[in-house]
């Protein structure tokens, strides 16, 4: 349920019941009834923000999530949109501090996307990775193999794109090792 276009009301329980049993739990975006404005489009990144603000922390003997797989169409975040740029590189890392660099080719979506694009998934990942100390793998949903990498072997050569607030920041191993807790 949303309020104005912000999540209120959400999947909280059944994450957190997922989590205390071991597995992954497994989100998306999608249509909500709004209180407000009668219904709206939530995005996957937004479910992720509301889950991690409402996530108990470690003081309740629970771990909050030491990462987030976005997983789409395209593998990971390019210079510009593969889809219509045949030259469009894929950028392994994107920081705080590289994030100005990379900004101007990150433009809405290939088609119709009113989340607000590549733009704004990676204003997200950023935020996320600052706020809960997280790292967001963005990585092609098609692409046979790269969920399962992203999930179990975070301390390889992810696949896709790594999005950290601090190059310097190195993932809490309690959180990242593949019983650990991570959502997708």
């Amino acid at each position: 349920m949303c309020r104005d276009g912000h999540i209120v009301e959400g999947p909280i329980d059944t994450v957190v019941a997922a989590l205390e049993r071991g597995l992954v739990p497994v989100v998306h975006g999608d249509m909500a009834l709004d209180a407000t404005r009668g219904g709206v489009v939530c995005s996957t990144e937004e479910v992720f923000g509301h889950l991690l603000e409402r996530l108990p922390g470690a003081t309740a003997g629970r771990r909050r999530p030491g990462r987030m797989v976005l997983a789409g169409e395209v593998d990971g975040i390019f210079t510009a949109d593969p889809q219509v740029t045949p030259g469009a590189e894929p950028i392994p890392e994107i920081t705080k501090a590289s994030y100005e660099g990379f900004k101007a080719g990150f433009g809405g979506a290939h088609g119709v996307d009113v989340t607000g694009g590549m733009a704004k998934k990676v204003q997200q990942a950023l935020q996320y990775s600052e706020d809960y100390s997280i790292d967001v793998i963005v990585c092609g949903g098609l692409v046979e193999n790269n969920v399962t990498s992203a999930l179990l072997k975070p301390s390889a050569k992810c696949p896709g794109t790594l999005v950290r607030a601090d190059p310097s920041s190195v993932q809490n191993e309690e959180n990242s090792s593949a019983g650990g807790c991570t959502i997708c």
